[in-house]
């Protein structure tokens, strides 16, 4: 009986090797990998595009079919073209041969695109991909630049038929929700005063229709006027997405109807009186200021808008609404708590005792500066930050500070720093979300204090910039002209 038990017992397992085997076997077995490849929007088969695979590449023939032989698992399939937006997918092979369809978009990042039947420019120095998928155009922005006019999707040359109002109607969303800029340049033609020439939206992940009104007057021998929707930088909530347009039409009619917006401001408890409210985009309305019960009081378009309340020693409060008829929306701010002790952006020596070291990127906002962070040549300041202009903007040098936490700069009484150079006389501070014109100010470097050997320490009063949004988060030191410049102790001080 142990014999037969003993054999029993081995068959079972050699039975069980051979399945293991058989199993191992079928996962190094190769099957064959299909793909059928196709225009996104017509349904054309495309030739030419290259199909890649666990490091395997074939290209489609004249049908858009590329096939590829893979083991059994899961694999990333990427089809590529030129002229085409890339397109990548899973798929896993499971024992058989299989068959995958992609369908690939053109694409371009400065040129052209037809959308409903009209054609339409793209702009972007390579920032955003433009294509039209499924009757949509869907702009891919991966990098921002530095203000809002460095993606532009527009339609130029367009013919005003006669003097009057004119409604815009678009569709739009965002994959990541962010802020759109829509700008109306007329040529031979006037915009009537109070009209605004451009008008900024907040997408959603969500389609939504937008609408906005001009008035077009003076028309001169050739009126035309230009549509440009602007998705660079245009304010902080500005991200990098996936932003879709559609149905974008402009038709002769009435004005939208106006509503009153009350904007209630309070500091939680009180009313507080003399906040200034804005409405973004800021050239809709003048700003407001609110009265003693924390009131200022809007007749506006029923259009969406971004609300903005301001005082010194409060953070900024914003909030952006649909008006659709009269309402009040309430804002709370916020008393900002100076900081103890300064805070430095950076330092040639260890920073002083009851200062702290503040949360920074350096970053040359776009102006292709050299920067050297770690400059050990100067014989005082070592080591330093050295610039060397770029040509970006034109030539300048630029120091920029970013990804600080937000509201920083409000919680400290100026910025200090020492710099020296022989190239340039002045030099120019930018804080956005400021409210001086232009968001900077020149300084002449002679005004600082000298402290021998060529530099000069510098000491700017956040005051000089007005109101500074709650939400800033960077700042910049820069000037215009060819050149180099020494810069170190960048700080905050504060008034503590």
């Amino acid at each position: 009986m142990k014999k037969i038990a003993i054999l029993m017992v081995l068959m079972m397992g050699l039975l069980a090797l051979a399945g293991c085997s058989s199993d191992n076997e079928s996962r190094m077995v190769d099957y064959t990998l299909t793909t059928n490849v196709t225009d996104g929007n017509t349904g054309d088969a495309i030739e030419g595009a290259t199909v890649s695979a666990d490091g395997k590449e074939e290209t489609t023939d004249a049908n858009g079919l590329a096939q590829i032989d893979l083991s059994y698992g899961g694999y990333e399939v990427s089809v590529n073209k030129d002229g085409y937006i890339p397109a990548l997918e899973d798929i896993s092979i499971n024992g058989s041969d299989s068959t995958l369809d992609m369908s690939i978009f053109e694409g371009t990042t400065d040129g052209e695109v037809t959308l409903d039947g009209e054609s339409w420019g793209i702009w972007s120095e390579g920032r955003t991909t433009a294509s039209i998928q499924n009757g949509s155009v869907v702009l891919d922005v991966s990098e921002l630049g530095d203000t809002w006019w460095k993606t532009q999707f527009f339609k130029e040359g367009i013919a005003i038929p006669e003097a009057g109002t004119y409604v815009i109607t678009f569709e739009a969303k965002a994959a990541n929700p962010r802020d759109i800029r829509l700008e109306v340049v007329p040529t031979e033609v006037a915009i009537t005063p109070g009209t605004p020439g451009y008008f900024d939206f907040s997408l959603t992940d969500t389609m939504q229709t937008y609408q906005a009104s001009f008035e077009f007057s003076g028309l001169g021998a050739n009126p035309v006027y230009k549509l440009n929707f602007g998705l660079g930088k245009i304010s902080d909530v500005s991200v990098p997405s996936t932003v879709i347009i559609d149905s974008i039409e402009v038709n002769k009619g009435s004005a939208l109807p106006k509503s009153e917006l009350t904007v209630n401001v309070t500091d939680g408890t009180n009313a507080l009186e003399g906040v200034e409210v804005a409405i973004q985009p800021i050239n809709t309305v003048a700003p407001e200021t609110t009265d003693t019960s924390g009131n200022a009081v809007f007749n506006l378009e029923d259009r969406q808008y971004t609300v903005e309340a301001s005082l010194t020693d409060y953070q900024t409060a914003t909030k952006t609404l649909v008006l659709d008829g009269d309402m009040t929306v309430d804002l709370v701010l916020e008393e900002v708590q100076a900081a103890t002790g300064d805070g430095y952006l950076y330092a040639s020596d260890e920073i002083p005792d009851g200062s702290k070291e503040l949360t920074s990127t350096i970053d040359n906002w776009g102006s292709d500066t050299t920067i050297d962070s770690n400059y050990t040549d100067d014989a005082v300041y070592s080591p330093c930050i050295k610039l060397t202009s770029g040509t970006s903007w034109g030539d300048a040098s630029a120091l920029a500070f970013i990804g600080m936490d937000e509201g920083t700069i409000l919680q400290y009484e100026k910025l200090r720093f020492k710099i020296k150079t022989s190239d340039y006389t002045t030099v120019q501070v930018k804080i956005p979300g400021s409210s001086v014109e232009g968001e900077q100010i020149q300084y002449t470097i002679a005004d600082g204090k000298d402290l021998g050997n060529g530099w000069t320490e510098m000491e700017i009063p956040f005051s000089d910039f007005g109101t500074i949004n709650s939400t800033n988060n960077e700042f910049a030191i820069l000037e215009f002209g060819a050149g180099e410049m020494l810069i170190t102790d960048v700080c905050f001080v504060s008034a503590n």
